[in-house]
C-alpha cells in the first residue's frame, strides 16, 4: 500500500546543499534497485541511499551525511536526479524532502506541509507528485495528492481523496488500499490498488494533472470467471503506452495477468494469464518485460500474449525485485546472500553482482 508504517527517524539538517557520507565498507543488504542504464543507477538497503557506476558491482553510500535511520521514501529519475523523504517517528506538521541533482554528492532540502511521504512519481525534473496519507481503516486509506513544477523546491495539493461525509469532488475514493501511482505525462497518470470483491478492478486515472479521478473498470480475462483484482501502479512509456500488471485471485487458482494500452488508457487490453501470483514485475518496453512470484521467472516479448518460462536458477529464489535496462540486461532484489544478481541474457542466468 502507499501508507507506511511509522518508523523512527532523526532529521537533523540545517536548509540549504549538504554533502553525501563517504563510500562505506561492508554495505548492508540491498531491499531496492534502479539502474538508469546498464552502468549507473541507485539502490536502498534498509537506511541508506546507494549509488554505483559499474553496473552494482560496487556501491557508494550517497545518504545525506546527517540523514535518517529508516527506510526512505525515494524516486530516481535519472542517473543524476533523484528525491527522498524519510518515515517520521510520529506525526508531524512538516516534513523535509531532500533533492540532488549531482548523483547524490550533494543534497538540498525542502521542508513540506505533509506528515509523511507514501510514494513520488517524477515525469521530469520539474514536475512530479507525492502521496501523503491522512488516515486510513482496514481496506481504506485516505491521502493528500501534492506536486511540484519547479522540481521539488515546493510542493502545493491538488487533491485528496472524498471522505466518507466530506466529499471534496476529487473522484479519488477513500475505499480500497491504493498500491501506487504513476504519471505518463504532466497530465495523465493513474491511481491503482485493491478492494476485495469479485470482478471490481480498482484503477483511477487522471487527466488534469491529479485534480480530479475516474475509475476505469478492466474486462475480465477470457475464460477466468469471477476474480478478485490486484493491481499496482503501471509502468509508462511516453507518448502513449503502458502496461498494468494485475493479480487475479479465482476459487479456483492464484494467475496473474497483463492489461496493456497504446491510446494512453482509453482502452486496456487483457493478455494471458501466468499460472503464478507475481510479486515482482519489471518492462522495458510495453511489450518486453518480466514476472516472477519470487522463484519462477517469466518472459514476454509480444506484451504478455504469450510467456516463455526461463530456466530456474539456484540463485533465483526470494526474488522481490526485478530491475531491467535493455531486453538483455537486468537486476534481480532477493532477501537473502547476496542480496543482489544480474543477468545479462534475459533472465536465462544469474549470478552474484556484488
Amino acid at each position: 500500500m502507499i501508507r507506511r508504517a511509522l518508523v523512527a527517524v532523526a532529521l537533523l539538517l540545517a536548509a540549504g546543499p549538504w554533502h553525501a557520507a563517504a563510500q562505506a565498507p561492508g554495505l548492508p543488504s540491498i531491499t531496492f534497485i534502479r539502474m538508469i542504464g546498464p552502468a549507473s543507477g541507485w539502490a536502498q538497503t534498509a537506511d541508506r541511499l546507494l549509488h554505483t557506476h559499474d553496473g552494482g558491482a560496487h556501491w557508494v553510500d550517497v545518504s545525506p551525511a546527517r540523514g535518517w535511520t529508516g527506510r526512505p521514501t525515494a524516486a530516481f529519475l535519472s542517473a543524476s536526479a533523484a528525491w527522498a523523504a524519510p518515515a517520521p517517528a510520529s506525526p508531524a506538521a512538516t516534513i523535509g524532502i531532500v533533492r540532488t541533482a549531482d548523483a547524490g554528492r550533494t543534497w538540498t532540502r525542502s521542508n513540506v506541509s505533509a506528515g509523511n511521504v507514501g510514494q513520488f512519481a517524477f515525469v521530469d525534473a520539474r514536475t512530479g507528485w507525492m502521496t501523503a496519507d491522512l488516515d486510513g481503516a482496514a481496506g481504506s486509506e485516505a491521502l493528500r495528492i501534492l506536486r511540484t513544477v519547479d522540481g521539488g523546491a515546493t510542493w502545493a495539493e491538488i487533491a485528496r481523496t472524498d471522505l466518507p461525509g466530506a466529499p471534496v469532488q476529487s473522484g479519488l475514493p477513500f475505499n480500497g488500499d491504493k498500491t501506487g501511482f504513476a504519471f505518463l505525462d504532466p497530465r495523465t497518470g493513474w491511481m491503482a490498488g485493491y478492494v476485495p470483491e469479485d470482478n471490481y478492478s480498482y484503477l483511477y486515472v487522471t487527466r488534469d494533472s491529479g485534480a480530479t479521478w475516474q475509475r476505469q473498470a478492466l474486462p475480465v480475462p477470457a475464460g477466468i470467471g469471477a476474480a478478485e483484482f490486484g493491481l499496482t501502479a503501471p509502468f509508462v512509456f511516453p507518448p502513449g503506452d503502458a502496461v498494468l500488471v494485475a493479480q487475479l485471485r479465482t476459487a479456483a487458482a492464484a494467475l496473474s495477468a497483463l492489461y496493456v494500452t497504446h491510446d494512453r488508457g482509453t482502452h486496456w487490453t487483457p493478455t494471458a494469464p501466468v499460472p503464478a501470483a507475481v510479486s515482482a514485475a519489471a518492462f522495458v518496453t510495453s511489450r518486453t518485460g518480466w514476472m516472477t512470484d519470487g522463484t519462477s521467472l517469466y518472459a514476454t516479448i509480444d506484451a504478455g500474449h504469450h510467456w516463455t518460462a526461463r530456466p530456474r536458477g539456484a540463485l533465483f529464489t526470494g526474488v522481490t525485485q526485478l530491475d531491467f535496462v535493455s531486453p538483455a540486461a537486468g537486476w534481480a532484489v532477493r532477501d537473502g546472500t547476496p542480496s543482489l544478481l544480474r543477468t545479462a541474457d534475459g533472465g536465462r542466468t544469474w549470478v552474484a553482482a556484488r
